[in-house]
């Protein structure tokens, strides 16, 4: 029987929840939390197994916001909800952790798979971007059919605005692409969120 071992590349799972988290999040937002979960996971655990040490967070601004959490925890003792106020910031924390550990793998990583990454982050925004506009163009009708709805409710129109704060990503600005297809994805992604319901991603966009 096969051995499944780690990606010999440590940004691969990141690459790959970046190709398709867009359009996943405009059908349901809320698989994105264990989508970028699962792929810092496994980016940590490739460079694992591809180097034999484990990339702890390092550098100024990840110890920052790990203080920063590590006091949140220690307010929890005259929190007026001691556990549920230590329990967010081991949450929230270990998720910022989570982050700078992946952070770590991805510049461990060759050039050409950083490439990769960058590139995966574009194709992915870019058809995240065109499936919500495909959906706002017909009423909501997508995400209502993924949801077995026969009838679209009307709080269904603001059901994108948890996709749309991670749609308008500057990777895109990043990736190896022509600088005009660069500046097509974000003027178009800049164009479909401004005409979605929402202020707080209209306010980001023009931040």
């Amino acid at each position: 029987m096969d051995v499944v071992t780690a990606p010999r590349s440590g940004s691969l799972p990141l690459a790959v929840a970046l190709a398709v988290a867009p359009a996943i999040g405009v059908l349901q937002s809320k698989a994105l939390a264990p989508i970028a979960t699962i792929a810092l996971l496994l980016c940590v655990v490739a460079h694992r197994r591809r180097f034999g040490a484990w990339p702890w967070p390092s550098g100024a601004a990840a110890w920052a916001a790990l203080a920063l959490f590590g006091w949140a925890a220690l307010t929890a003792l005259w929190a007026l909800e001691p556990w549920r106020a230590f329990g967010t910031a081991l949450q929230v924390g270990g998720f910022v952790a989570l982050g700078a550990a992946a952070a770590r793998a991805v510049a461990a990583d060759t050039e050409a798979a950083r490439g990769r990454l960058l590139l995966a982050a574009a194709g992915g925004l870019a058809l995240g971007l065109a499936l919500a506009a495909a959906d706002a163009a017909t009423g909501n009708a997508i995400r209502a059919a993924v949801r077995g709805l026969k009838e679209i409710p009307p709080s269904l129109v603001f059901g994108l605005k948890p996709a749309a704060s991670g749609s308008h990503s500057p990777m895109a600005e990043a990736a190896p692409l022509p600088r005009w297809l660069r500046a097509a994805v974000l003027a178009g992604g800049a164009a479909v969120l401004l005409a979605l319901p929402g202020e707080s991603a209209r306010i980001a966009v023009l931040a």
